[in-house]
C-alpha cells in the first residue's frame, strides 16, 4: 500500500519570477516595451541656440584717388580657416554702390566669424598686383560688419590705411585743393566786409 503524501503549501521566498512582459511591435520596426500606469515620457530637453551663429555679411570699401594708378582691386580673405577671393568693383553692380565715384565695393557672405585676415592688392596695367594693406580684422557683428580702406600716398608709393567709413573717391583730391578753397573763401568775406563798411559811410 503506497502512503499517501500530504499537500505542502508553497513556500515563501522561492517563487520564481515573474517573467517580463512581453514587447509590442511598433509600426515602421522595432520594438517598444508596454507601459504600465498613465506615466508620460519625459519631454526631451530643449536645444540651447549658440549666439552669433548664422549667416554673417561682410562688406568691403576701398576710397582710391585716380592718382592711384591702379585699375581693380581685390583682397584675399581668410575666413575660418579658408581663402577667399573677394573682388571689388566701382561700376554700380553692387547695391548701395554708386557707379565710378572712386569707391570700390565687394562683399561675402558666410558663417559667423568673429575674426578675418584681410590682404588687399591693388592691379595697374601690365605689372604684379600690388600688396596694400595686410592685417586681421575684428567682425564682431552677427550679421553686417563693414570693413573700410583708404590710398594714401606714401614717399612715392600708395598704401592702404583702414578707415571706420568709405568716403568719396575723390576726397583725396579735395584735401589737396582744401587751402585754396579756404583762402578765396576768407578773400570774399573780407571783400564783402570792405564793401558794408564803405556803404555805411556814404549813408548820410
Amino acid at each position: 500500500m503506497v502512503p499517501e503524501i500530504a499537500e505542502q503549501p508553497p513556500i515563501r521566498g522561492t517563487d520564481r519570477p515573474s517573467e517580463p512582459e512581453p514587447t509590442r511591435p511598433i509600426p515602421g520596426g522595432g520594438e517598444q516595451p508596454s507601459i504600465r500606469g498613465t506615466e508620460r515620457p519625459s519631454e526631451p530637453e530643449p536645444t540651447r541656440s549658440i549666439p552669433g551663429g548664422g549667416e554673417q555679411r561682410i562688406l568691403f570699401r576701398v576710397t582710391a584717388p585716380s592718382t592711384a594708378g591702379f585699375d581693380n582691386y581685390f583682397l584675399e580673405l581668410t575666413r575660418l580657416g579658408e581663402d577667399q577671393l573677394i573682388r571689388l568693383s566701382d561700376d554700380g553692380s553692387n547695391p548701395e554702390d554708386l557707379a565710378f565715384d572712386g569707391v570700390f565695393s565687394g562683399a561675402h557672405t558666410g558663417h559667423y566669424a568673429r575674426y578675418v585676415t584681410a590682404r588687399l592688392f591693388g592691379h595697374a596695367p601690365d605689372q604684379e598686383p600690388t600688396l596694400l594693406y595686410s592685417g586681421v580684422e575684428r567682425t564682431d557683428d552677427v550679421h553686417e560688419v563693414i570693413l573700410g580702406w583708404r590710398l594714401i600716398r606714401r614717399d612715392q608709393d600708395f598704401t592702404a590705411v583702414r578707415a571706420p567709413a568709405a568716403y568719396p573717391g575723390n576726397i583725396t583730391e579735395v584735401h589737396l585743393g582744401l587751402p585754396l578753397l579756404v583762402a578765396f573763401g576768407w578773400g570774399g568775406f573780407v571783400l564783402a566786409y570792405v564793401g558794408f563798411l564803405f556803404q555805411r559811410r556814404r549813408e548820410p
